[in-house]
């Protein structure tokens, strides 16, 4: 057997565990590699050595960036993207890490971990013909690599190709491959062809080699509940969670059975513990909009069908139970417009015709009622006489269509993985000039020797700039204008507008802009200040207003802008920012601080056409790719938003993870 590309690139220790995916009441497993960090671990001095070091210590983001420099430095050598990949992977980066992989193999097609890897990638973004390619490539280089047939088993199991599943795990068996988890891929396969007792059996034999395996447990007790087996099956549930309180799979598990007994209060209190420890599982929601719906909690049920949708939002089930929910308290238009997806989604969707065929009726649209009742028949008829079983890709097309994401990764847990932190996901802010820089967190420098206009070569811009001292700034200001033989002078104004606006005195900043412009009509940054602190009165004066939303993706997948009476001003803040760049059409921050204004117009496309050239003056300005990214999906355009995300991420923007977990997988 080939040397392991972990093993050779001299990785610390190393060991297998296992993930839960579960997709409806079926749980899989998925393999991933995961690294332990080693005490006596010796630092090299090369950036690729950092980026292992930083793996190691599950530092992922630290790692991406050790990594991008080793890569900037050898950007022919394979095992730079190898590992950033791996680091992505980790923060739920999938995109990302399946482009890194592909550059690997690229660069070094030979080696069965780059194949390996990638497939591992490409199933958890549903590319599935990928991945068994990619599994079949590494089996014709490693024909004796155990991992490769366990984990293709996994895909198997997705795919609902129980049997094949089976014959993979007995052949990585044979292979000697000692992994407990191998009983339970090949007990959940058999417990999909409803051989329960077959399966039980083997998660017995895994229980028997590690009777803390939690899991086994968990695929045990379903198992028992399909045998009718309740009570078995509760205690199997009630024993993971003895050991682990917060075990999300045993929770939803026992939430499940509970729903089956109608004990529905306990059965809520099971799936608000998955909802609370675990956000961004649709699969929880799912299941706790139809138990609000067995209770009559019907406009709460939508709101969850709705936090479905933000997670998975072609899932037709959940537009299919939605409108018969809308449709069931009357609002029959908005229950139309969710039938409408769903046959968008997925034209063999019969009952969906059906279902709207009655909404029309209702809404006196007759003949539109008997062409969908007559498209539901024909659709009914058409599936019944198939003489094949559904081919591959249609099969793949529907499990796409009705997946549910149910990640259990806990917020509570400490973690490095920062794609669980709870921000408030939202554009970034503008930059700005900073006379101070030690506050401002993100700092840029903007290079003027081009275009003189100022005392100074080189101008320091912020951006989420921390507070000033007010009484320092104001004696600053004081002291200033103390001085008199300056004060014709376009840098003084221009210095002092600067300091009035760090200390909101916005309408004496605006003076003190007009006045330097007044005396420099080619002040590339007093036009760009000006917008600036413009555009900072203009949001504090709308921010009173009750009918005006904040643009940000919580809580709903689409950014909407709403204002109720439109300002001319914004006009000024875009004139002022184009005036900038008729000095300097490279002055890439110009760009992007009138894309914000744009963004918060709603004027998306436009702002799209700013950061794109914000980027072609700055080809690697992360706050611009995550702006991009979050205007992408504004529009509905996820996986090119996702994209972009990933770019930022790669980039530094920490942030973008955590919009990458709950918008991109």
């Amino acid at each position: 057997m080939q040397t392991s590309l972990i093993e050779k690139i001299n990785f610390p220790e190393k060991q297998m565990y296992t993930m839960f995916k579960s997709q409806g009441n079926i749980i899989t497993l998925v393999f991933i590699l995961f690294f332990l960090s080693n005490a006596d671990a010796q630092i090299k001095g090369s950036y690729l050595q950092l980026g292992r070091y930083e793996l190691s210590k599950n530092n992922y983001t630290e790692a991406i960036e050790k990594l991008n420099i080793a890569i900037q430095v050898e950007p022919e050598l394979y095992e730079g993207y190898f590992l950033r990949a791996f680091a992505k992977f980790q923060l739920d980066d999938f995109m990302g890490a399946e482009k890194d992989y592909t550059k690997a193999i690229s660069i070094f097609p030979h080696l069965e971990e780059l194949f390996f890897y990638r497939a591992v990638t490409r199933d958890k973004l549903y590319d599935f013909s990928g991945a068994f390619d990619d599994y079949q490539i590494a089996i014709s280089i490693d024909s004796n690599d155990a991992r490769i047939y366990s984990n293709r088993a996994v895909l198997f199991l997705t795919l609902n190709q129980n049997e094949s599943a089976i014959n993979d795990c007995t052949h990585a068996l044979r292979l000697k491959m000692k992994d407990e988890t191998l009983y339970i891929i090949r007990g959940a396969a058999k417990d999909g062809l409803g051989r329960h007792e077959e399966a039980i059996e083997d998660f017995n034999k895994t229980i028997k080699i590690n009777r803390n395996n939690l899991y086994a447990y968990i695929q045990r007790g379903m198992a028992l509940n399909a045998l009718s087996k309740k009570d078995l099956a509760l205690i199997d549930f009630n024993f993971v969670l003895s050991q682990d309180s917060a075990n999300g799979p045993a929770l939803m598990q026992r939430a499940l059975l509970k729903m089956q007994d109608k004990k529905f209060e306990e059965a809520m209190t099971d799936l608000n513990k998955v909802i609370r420890l675990s956000p961004f599982n649709a699969a929880a929601y799912f299941n706790r909009a139809i138990l609000k719906c067995d209770i009559e909690k019907y406009k709460s049920a939508i709101d969850d069908y709705d936090e479905v949708l933000i997670l998975n939002p072609n899932n037709i089930q959940a537009y299919y139970n939605r409108g018969g929910v809308k449709y069931k308290i009357g609002d029959k238009k908005s229950a139309l417009k969710d039938y409408d997806k769903v046959i968008e989604l997925f034209p063999e969707f019969a009952d969906a015709y059906y279902n709207r065929s009655l909404i029309k009726k209702d809404l006196h649209n007759i003949k539109g009622a008997m062409e969908d009742y007559k498209k539901s028949e024909a659709v009914k008829h058409h599936n019944y006489s198939k003489n094949d079983s559904m081919n591959f890709s249609e099969g793949i097309k529907l499990i796409k269509l009705t997946a549910l994401n149910s990640d259990f990764g806990s917020k509570e847990n400490p973690s490095s993985k920062v794609q669980y932190n709870n921000i408030d996901i939202q554009p970034l802010p503008i930059y700005e000039i900073a006379l101070f820089p030690e506050s401002g967190k993100k700092i840029k420098v903007y290079d003027t020797r081009k275009k003189k206009y100022y005392n100074n070569d080189m101008v320091t811009l912020v951006s989420s700039a921390d507070s000033v001292n007010q009484m320092k700034t104001s004696e600053k200001i004081g002291r200033m204008d103390s001085v008199k033989s300056i004060k014709l002078n376009a840098a003084y104004y221009l210095e002092r507008a600067v300091l009035n606006s760090s200390i909101k005195n916005y309408n004496q900043s605006l003076a003190d802009y007009d006045k330097a412009i007044s005396l420099d009509t080619n002040n590339i940054v007093g036009y760009f200040s000006r917008a600036n602190t413009r555009f900072k009165l203009l949001t504090l004066i709308h921010s009173f207003d009750k009918e005006t939303t904040q643009i940000s993706l919580n809580g709903n997948a689409s950014g909407k802008a709403q204002k109720s009476v439109y300002d001319p001003s914004y006009d000024l803040v875009i004139n002022d920012y184009s005036k900038a760049l008729k000095l300097d059409p490279n002055f890439t921050f110009a760009y992007f601080n009138r894309a914000a204004v744009k963004i918060s117009l709603g004027d998306f496309p436009a702002a799209l056409s700013d950061l794109s050239k914000s980027l072609g003056s700055e080809p690697d300005f992360p706050e611009a790719f995550y702006n991009e990214g979050l205007v992408l999906i504004f529009m509905e355009q996820r996986e090119k938003g996702c994209i972009d995300l990933s770019k930022a991420g790669e980039l530094g923007m920490k942030e973008a993870y955590n919009v990458m977990k709950r918008y991109c997988n």
